[in-house]
């Protein structure tokens, strides 16, 4: 919801953008962040900064770190269809679309 929110702000309607929003915020539940996925997060940005890749580039975006970081967390498969996207992220399980 933070980036949607960010976008929402920065829209030509923000007032309107917003107001949908949070309309959206009341339909679908917006789970608290659990501390696992936040330290998960922080181990793997610092691997992925110690191993000089850049989460900005094509390779592992901020939402892609964030994404992996809830499903290592969480125990579950992350499943993509992008193979080389977040191969060598540690103890996260991938499982790739056909």
């Amino acid at each position: 919801m933070g980036r949607a929110g960010d976008g929402a702000a920065r829209s030509l309607n923000p007032k309107a953008a917003l107001s949908v929003l949070e309309e959206l915020g009341g339909l679908l539940p917006v789970l608290p962040l659990p501390i696992e996925a936040a330290l998960a997060y922080r181990e793997i940005c610092m691997r992925v900064e110690a191993s000089q890749r850049e989460p900005g580039d094509a390779a592992l975006r901020d939402r892609d770190l964030w994404l992996a970081a809830h499903a290592r967390a969480a125990g579950l498969d992350l499943l993509v269809e992008d193979r080389k996207r977040h191969r060598g992220v540690p103890g996260l399980r991938i499982a790739y679309l056909p």
